[in-house]
């Protein structure tokens, strides 16, 4: 990062406090520069600057006022000007700060819009040691201002912020733009977002909506770590709804995230990244987001993911991936970071890309998940090893039931039940693999398909039925050994139909049962129309031929 210096006449007068008046102060902190070519990432970039500028601000007044054995009544908060830019910047103390305080100090910068409805028009962030509160009913809506001008951000360091709402009672925080008064929908020159570094941010029963416009820690609401110094928190009872990502963690442990909905958010739901561990995620919905509904990406380990619902988003339901790798000078992306040990389980994946997809994950348990009318149901690749995939019901796969290739090896596919798709399980180049004791059925294509380089995979006690090509193709493998399938039950598997069986009557009767339905529908009536007409057309004739003879 680039250094950008902070005169000493950065930060001057204007600074009005809960406790009153304060010095000014100098800071020259490590501020990355704006030079980057996505005009999104440089401004993400400038307000991290920002932030971390304004908590070195916090930290150098607290250990002024701790030496000169200041009272507590000097610590409060002080409004500091950063490139033109006004941040609320807030001093620990005992008491948390609240809404209605800051409106107090900063009338102009908190503003009363309503009955429980305020606006944020300046920054805050909440230095370290400090803590902000907002809840419900002294606040339903917060409107954090974001215009075509500048937007305006929550941000802690090392700092303790709560959001919550309560039973009957949510709290709203949503960009706002008071020309329109309405949310601001265009994000390409910046909008508001909530984010907490290094500390501790927890959510309840609140609505944080239209919030964000880059990737990572501008996203929307986020919790931002480093190695060593995690981010913790909790997101209860909570809706996301149309930032650019749902929530977002990097560094973070230990959160629980219960009954949330991550809904309509333009890219991910739920994007846990960068050694997110620990975390327990239950009974949570992603729904409609613009690519993947939760995702747990880059050296995310040790987590539990169970009775959520992730449905009809533009990527996959579940993911667990190794991150991208590129030559984009960030030494994170140097390589491939697996994420293991977690536990996939009781969940439900409906109409998505890959209900739940594995990419570079490994010693991860997949089980007793519902994946349904998916694409592809569930998908093993880029060495995903050493995983468990057990006791799930995939259903109405558009292409494959299971998937697993790109040397993913060591893998153990046992009792899943899978019903539909052109393929139940695809095992392609991917060695080691178990498919045992898995029920396939109603597959329009094949059962089981083996193909590439299979050494030590093998294939036993599955029951397969459907109707195509070949219940169990090797036809393209390679490697397989001499016992690597045996075991099936292929009874329930109907093979492509011979020539000579077309013209027989009744094998083209079995095979299409329907048929049988029509024609006792037609010739049952005709049975009794045929009949009837000759003995109509007998009595004309009799009549005719006596009525000549007269």
């Amino acid at each position: 990062m680039a250094v950008a210096a902070l005169a000493a006449t950065l930060i001057l007068g204007s600074w009005a406090g809960l406790a009153g008046p304060q010095p000014a102060l100098a800071v020259d902190p490590d501020v990355p520069r704006a030079s980057e070519p996505d005009p999104a990432l440089a401004l993400e970039r400038l307000q991290a600057g920002r932030i971390m500028a304004m908590a070195l601000v916090a930290a150098r007044q607290t250990r002024r006022l701790h030496k000169a054995h200041a009272p507590a009544r000097a610590y409060g908060a002080m409004r500091v000007m950063y490139h033109n830019e006004a941040s609320l910047v807030l001093l620990p103390r005992r008491a948390p700060y609240t809404v209605g305080q800051l409106h107090a100090a900063f009338p102009k910068v908190v503003t009363a819009e309503g009955p429980g409805a305020w606006a944020l028009r300046e920054h805050i962030v909440v230095g370290p040691g400090a803590t902000l509160v907002v809840t419900s009913p002294e606040v339903r809506e917060l409107r954090l201002l974001s215009t075509s001008g500048r937007f305006v951000t929550i941000a802690g360091w090392k700092a303790r912020i709560d959001l919550r709402g309560a039973a009957g009672s949510p709290l709203r925080i949503t960009s706002w733009d008071p020309a329109t008064g309405a949310a601001d929908v265009n994000r390409t020159d910046g909008r508001a977002y909530i984010i907490a570094k290094a500390g501790t941010m927890n959510v309840a029963d609140a609505q944080l909506v239209d919030l964000g416009f880059a990737t990572g820690e501008s996203s929307g609401v986020a919790w931002r770590g480093w190695p060593g110094i995690p981010s913790r928190g909790s997101a209860v009872r909570s809706h996301f709804e149309r930032n650019y990502f749902g929530a977002y963690t990097f560094e973070a442990v230990d959160m629980r995230w219960t009954d949330n909905f991550f809904l309509a958010n333009v890219r991910y739901g739920f994007d846990p990244h960068d050694h997110s561990d620990r975390f327990t995620v239950t009974g949570n919905a992603a729904i409609a987001n613009g690519s993947h509904g939760m995702v747990f990406s880059r050296g995310c380990s040790n987590n539990t993911l169970r009775y959520n619902l992730s449905a009809f988003n533009g990527g996959n339901g579940f993911v667990l991936d190794d991150g991208r790798v590129a030559t984009d000078g960030d030494p994170r992306h140097a390589k491939p970071d697996p994420s293991n040990d977690n536990l996939v389980e009781s969940n439900v994946a409906w109409g998505n890309d890959a209900g739940i997809a594995l990419e570079g994950a490994s010693r991860n348990v997949v089980g007793g998940n519902l994946v349904a009318a998916n694409r592809v149901g569930l998908r093993l690749k880029d060495v995903s090893s050493a995983n468990t995939v057990a006791g799930n019901t995939i259903a109405a796969s558009s292409i494959f039931g299971i998937s697993v290739y790109a040397s993913s090896a060591g893998n153990s596919v046992s009792d899943n039940r899978i019903l539909g798709g052109k393929a139940g399980i695809v095992v392609n180049g991917a060695t080691g693999n178990r498919v045992e004791h898995n029920a396939i059925a109603w597959i329009t294509g094949r059962g089981i398909v083996l193909t590439g380089p299979l050494e030590d995979t093998t294939v036993s006690a599955n029951s397969i039925g459907g109707r195509g090509t070949a219940a169990i193709d090797t036809q393209a493998a390679r490697g397989l050994g001499r016992r690597a399938v045996t075991g099936n039950a292929t009874a329930g598997w109907v093979g492509p139909r011979q020539f000579r069986e077309i013209y027989t009557a009744g094998n083209f009767l079995r095979r299409h049962p329907a048929i049988g339905i029509w024609l006792t529908i037609i010739l049952v009536p005709l049975a009794w129309w045929l009949p009837a007409r000759r003995r109509r057309l007998l009595a004309w004739r009799r009549s005719a031929a006596a009525s000549g003879a007269s």
